[in-house]
Formats: C-alpha cells, sequence, structure tokens
C-alpha cells in the first residue's frame, strides 16, 4: 500500500508584524514543498516523556523514515540514528517546538530536559518497510 504525504514550509522574516517589509522569504515556493509518494507504511503517535526521561520513537514497520514531524510542548533534544550529536527542539511562548525533516533516519531518541516537569511529544515518520 501506498501513502502519500506532504509537506509545505514557508518561512517569513520580516521588520514589521503586516509582512511587507520582508527580510527573507521561502514562502509560497514549490521547492518549499514535498510531496512524496514512495513510502509505504508510517508510525505515529503521542508520547508523555517523564522529567529527564527518553523516549525511543517506535518505528514499527518503518525500516528508513524519510519524512518526520515532531511537536513537543517542552524542551526536548533529538538524536538521530544512534548518532552523538543533539539537535534541540524548543517551544517559543505559545507555539510549540516543532522539528520537521525529508531525509532518511532509522532510529531516533527523545530526551526531556526538564527535571521537573513531564514533555508531550506527537510524532509522525513515514517511510519504506524494513
Amino acid at each position: 500500500m501506498s501513502i502519500y504525504s506532504k509537506m509545505d514550509v514557508d518561512f517569513v522574516v520580516a521588520t514589521d508584524a503586516s509582512y511587507k517589509n520582508l527580510v527573507w522569504s521561502r514562502e509560497n515556493d514549490a521547492l518549499n514543498q514535498v510531496i512524496r509518494t514512495d513510502q509505504t507504511v508510517h508510525s505515529a503517535g503521542v508520547a508523555s516523556i517523564a522529567p529527564s526521561g527518553s523516549f525511543v520513537v517506535p518505528m514499527g514497520d518503518v525500516g528508513t523514515g524519510t519524512m518526520l514531524l515532531i511537536r513537543a510542548d517542552q524542551e526536548i533534544t533529538a538524536v538521530f540514528n544512534g548518532g552523538a550529536e543533539e539537535i534541540t527542539v524548543k517551544p517559543i511562548g505559545a507555539y510549540p517546538g516543532l522539528l520537521a525533516l525529508n531525509g532518511e533516519l532509522t532510529a531516533l531518541t527523545l530526551a526531556n530536559q526538564s527535571a521537573t516537569s513531564s514533555a508531550t511529544v506527537e510524532y509522525c515518520v513515514v517511510g519504506v518497510e524494513a
């Protein structure tokens, strides 16, 4: 079975609240849209990560993930493919921390950076079967 996935990213930087004085923009740019039809499986869910705890994202039948979206309500770190380098995903004000990837991953570990609060993390990995 094929899975169809689409990711749109509009990224705009301006010096005014009406976004008329643009500093940088990749808005409505076709290159910011990723549409994939080569995926066959996905793993998605919501995890509650205990304070200072970690969570290995279950890949299920996904052998190689090709698209990923993470939303977090607390600061977390993400480690891809068993590597050592951490990427910080952090909410800013009322906005959740977001991480989007169009690439390849075979493993993903998330760690809660708060020693006092649990982190709620939504995740979806889409890819091809193992």
